[in-house]
């Protein structure tokens, strides 16, 4: 079936259950630059306006979207987002089941440091918030790291303002993986900072 067939290329999309048998779908628009979201039932009928929703609307691009259940009928979207320049950093969104925005109408900040934050990876945190992780350039290259936040299910960061390095050693630390024990959040990632490239765990 059929999530959006407007014009122009809709690209990158990610899916989350709802918990009930249907779907959270969200993607880049090619025209608009802009990231749109869909909420299919478990027939595959649309639940929102047809060919999805604007999740953020201000200016700059959005591109490269995550989304992930909230738990609570809803969803948390988080995409790499230009509107402060040309360095890309990272917003969030949380939609209700009904498709209605819980945070600001743009999103929240997840990280406005300086260089690109990108390759962003979500979990759900069992409250109705969420833990997201990337690579992080604000070091400069070659010194990628890895940081993370975590944002509560009213979209406050709980953690250090524009997050918290999980990794931060010589060379680069990227492609993370993270997953979930209890209320910690566990995250693992390739690093280069012996001559060999290896895998590490925190």
């Amino acid at each position: 079936i059929s999530v959006c067939s407007s014009a122009g290329d809709q690209k990158y999309p990610s899916i989350a259950s709802d918990g009930n048998g249907g779907a959270f779908i969200a993607w880049q628009d090619e025209i608009s630059s802009k990231i749109y979201a869909q909420h299919l039932d478990s027939n595959g009928s649309p639940l929102w306006t047809s060919n999805g929703i604007v999740v953020c609307s201000t200016s700059g691009e959005q591109s490269q979207v995550k989304i992930v259940s909230d738990g609570q009928d809803g969803c948390i979207l988080v995409w790499q987002d230009k509107r402060n320049g040309s360095e890309t950093d990272l917003y969030a969104q949380r939609l209700s089941g009904t498709g209605n925005k819980v945070w600001d109408t743009n999103g929240i900040s997840v990280t406005t440091a300086s260089g690109n934050q990108s390759k962003q990876i979500i979990i759900d945190d069992g409250s109705g918030g969420v833990f997201v992780v990337w690579e992080d350039w604000r070091n400069g290259y070659p010194n990628i790291d890895i940081y993370a936040q975590h944002l509560s299910s009213s979209g406050t960061q709980l953690w250090t303002a524009n997050g918290v390095a999980v990794v931060s050693q010589t060379d680069n630390q990227f492609s993370p993986a993270i997953d979930t024990s209890g209320n910690k959040l566990i995250v693992t990632w390739s690093d280069s900072r012996t001559d060999n490239g290896d895998i590490y765990v925190q």
